[in-house]
């Protein structure tokens, strides 16, 4: 959205819809008029993607660097931060697995268009420090709370550097979506 110009739209998305993807998880699909028709699975490596690349072009534009850090929690889907908790790239072999079937199941073979979504999601990454920096974070649950009568739905995310370990959340206000 950022690159055809659309910055503002590309802002909201990257303000509403993707911290609730990664606070909430990834969805395979879900209704617009019925927030109960919610389908989680299967998470496959196209969805991912979009999503870190999405907001590294938004960090392009705007030079917030919470979208670059957002973006790096995006691809660590890919390093393992997911429902499964499965490495879904194997920098062995170069291979992107192809999607994750259900909390537990993995679809392990690894198609070409898997391969190239991993391969480029997190090359993209990894030229971005700020990015970078988060590939490998993992996630606490989901936490839903209630402040000053405001209600929060926020993940912690963590990450381990050489002799410190640091966090990040993100969050989102509950009270202001619609």
């Amino acid at each position: 959205l950022s690159e055809a110009g659309f910055l503002k739209s590309a802002e909201r998305e990257a303000s509403g819809f993707y911290p609730r993807l990664l606070i909430d998880g990834w969805k395979y699909s879900f209704s617009l008029s019925d927030s109960t028709q919610v389908t989680d699975f299967p998470q496959i490596a196209y969805a991912v993607r979009v999503v870190s690349v999405g907001l590294l072009r938004l960090y392009d534009r705007t030079h917030d660097v919470s979208y670059a850090r957002m973006a790096g929690l995006a691809a660590s889907w890919f390093t393992g931060n997911n429902v499964a908790r499965a490495v879904m790239y194997d920098p062995e072999t170069g291979r992107g697995f192809d999607g994750i079937n259900d909390t537990t199941t993995v679809n392990r073979n690894s198609g070409a268009e898997s391969t190239i979504e991993a391969l480029m999601s997190i090359q993209e990454v990894e030229q971005v420090s700020q990015a970078e920096e988060w590939l490998f974070a993992r996630a606490e649950p989901a936490v839903q709370a209630t402040v000053d009568g405001a209600s929060y739905f926020y993940r912690v995310f963590s990450k381990q550097e050489t002799d410190e370990s640091r966090s990040m959340a993100v969050f989102l206000d509950l009270t202001t979506q619609k």
